[in-house]
């Protein structure tokens, strides 16, 4: 497992790269999700697996294999998930992910992985992620929901909106970095984040004009 309070934080994208969870329960389930909402290619590897995962095999949105892991598995694959409740086999993951240079996490407290995964809040193309190295993810969980209750969808939407703008700030000030930053400086402020949540568009319209000339 990650050393406590020494990792490097990172977001990753993963979309259309191929990620292995090996194991078919709840914790797999969650590592599954987590990844298809990234937008990876997802293979499971498990002889059993639950009802939900069989579920998005159905639906082809994952890739499942009904059998035992064998090391070839992983290779190619962006990350690697050892996410069964048996030692043995979590070790064969790691071992494999290790000669293939997979970063690897590992589910059960055993250590071994390269990475955690935080707890991780998401407001379309906002998000948080908190982490205890580890040490205590029940922890890292209701931290994640205080968050909910601060940080609403506003936020989410402020991040789209800001997306939608850049391409207008960047034509309008090509050649000058110091001019799109001022531009940013005004507009990327709590008042702007209060008009996207109140929805007064026009305000917005109005402020960016005026940014803009």
């Amino acid at each position: 497992m990650a050393g406590q309070g020494v990792e490097y934080p990172i977001f990753l994208d993963l979309r259309n790269r191929k990620c292995v969870v090996v194991g078919g329960g709840t914790v797999a389930e969650r590592k599954v999700l987590g990844l298809l909402a990234a937008r990876a290619h997802v293979l499971v590897i498990a002889p059993l697996v639950s009802e939900s995962l069989e579920g998005l095999a159905a639906d082809r949105r994952i890739h499942l294999v009904r059998r035992d892991f064998r090391p070839g598995d992983v290779e190619g694959a962006a990350l690697a998930f050892a996410a069964t409740d048996t030692s043995p086999v979590n070790d064969k993951v790691v071992r494999a992910a290790d000669e293939n240079r997979v970063p690897v996490n590992r589910a059960d407290s055993a250590g071994g992985g390269d990475f955690t995964v935080p707890s991780t809040l998401r407001r379309g193309g906002f998000q948080v992620a908190v982490s205890t190295g580890g040490a205590s993810p029940a922890y890292a969980q209701i931290v994640r929901r205080h968050l909910e209750d601060v940080l609403g969808p506003e936020h989410g939407g402020m991040v789209a909106y800001l997306a939608r703008l850049r391409p207008q700030v960047m034509a309008r000030f090509p050649d000058s970095p110091a001019r799109r930053k001022a531009v940013w400086d005004l507009l990327v402020n709590w008042e702007t984040v209060d008009l996207v949540r109140r929805e007064r568009w026009d305000e917005l319209d109005r402020k960016v004009r005026a940014c803009l000339s």
